[in-house]
């Protein structure tokens, strides 16, 4: 790995805000690429809420921001958007209450910081002196899962002691995550963290062997053109919408309602077409099809345009000098 290593405030910054009404299970049956790529919520249907989350995150991440401070912006916004929780007030799917907000907050932290932590415990040389990883209970619950049971379902083998260790590229560590990730969090308030192991111990234990291949680096952006369509749940007729990330060319809209021949993921084409139109701050598409800006092109824009202001006026100046 070479260059300066990347941030897991920036890691927040890099994903695309997605609105949907959907709730977690139905997110949980889209794609993990993509929602890797996405910051959402579940049942948020305005992109002014997720804006907020991702930019107080952010700063969280940047150690500008606490959790209670979080909680403030987002619920200050949820006002100024007129939310109402409806009959699910008070419950976890109230965005108001304490729960819902620091479940968004530590989730997203945490998902940020282990991507960093595998990025970083996944290049060459850490994988040639820690090939392995061990899943370990990092904080208590009061009713905890059973992590054993779950990793013998999913196929992992159990060490000395009842360890659970396998090697870092293994696939064993997406599929025991509720969000088809190879780093934690694994789940949500689940308390499990991962710690490497040395290729000595890895040795002792049988993980490996001397004739183990060596370990490659593991590609960790997933599909570079991943689409994929998330319904819209929310009080405004039923559309579909197509999320992009920033990185992605452009390509023009797909799963359009009615186009059985698309599928609903699926690489982008390289015919390129107009975007929708769409106001930032709207949480309506004008097309059943839209492709979300993000908000460093939004301030690029926003700036250019202020620059262009302040040209015009300074002409305007010079001649009435003259």
């Amino acid at each position: 790995m070479g260059g300066r290593v990347m941030t897991a405030s920036e890691r927040i910054l890099q994903k695309t805000l997605v609105t949907s009404g959907i709730g977690a299970d139905e997110w949980n049956s889209i794609q993990a690429g993509f929602r890797d790529r996405a910051f959402f919520s579940a049942r948020v249907t305005e992109i002014r809420i997720l804006d907020v989350m991702r930019g107080s995150i952010e700063k969280s991440l940047s150690g500008n921001l606490s959790p209670s401070e979080f909680r403030k912006a987002v619920r200050e916004t949820l006002f100024k958007t007129g939310y109402d929780a409806g009959d699910a007030r008070g419950t976890i799917k109230d965005l108001m209450t304490k729960s819902r907000l620091d479940l968004v907050y530590n989730t997203n932290r945490e998902m940020a910081q282990g991507f960093i932590q595998h990025l970083q415990a996944t290049s060459e040389g850490a994988l040639a002196a820690f090939p392995a990883y061990e899943l370990i209970r990092a904080e208590r619950r009061k009713v905890p899962r059973n992590w054993p049971e779950i990793w013998k379902s999913k196929g992992g083998t159990l060490y000395q002691g009842g360890r659970m260790i396998a090697l870092k590229t293994d696939p064993i560590w997406t599929r025991i995550s509720r969000f088809g990730i190879p780093h934690p969090p694994f789940d949500y308030n689940s308390g499990m963290d991962l710690v490497s192991v040395s290729r000595g111990e890895c040795l002792a234990l049988g993980v490996i062997d001397e004739k183990t291949p060596k370990q490659k680096p593991p590609k960790l952006d997933f599909n570079e053109n991943l689409q994929a369509t998330v319904p819209y749940k929310g009080n405004d007729k039923a559309y579909m919408k197509t999320c992009r990330h920033p990185s992605m060319p452009d390509t023009g809209p797909a799963n359009t309602p009615g186009n059985s021949k698309t599928p609903s993921a699926t690489r982008s084409s390289t015919r390129k077409t107009r975007r929708p139109a769409m106001s930032p701050y709207s949480g309506r598409a004008t097309s059943s099809v839209m492709h979300l800006r993000t908000t460093r092109r939004r301030r690029q824009k926003r700036a250019a345009r202020v620059g262009v202001s302040a040209r015009r006026r300074q002409s305007s100046l010079l001649h009435v000098t003259r």
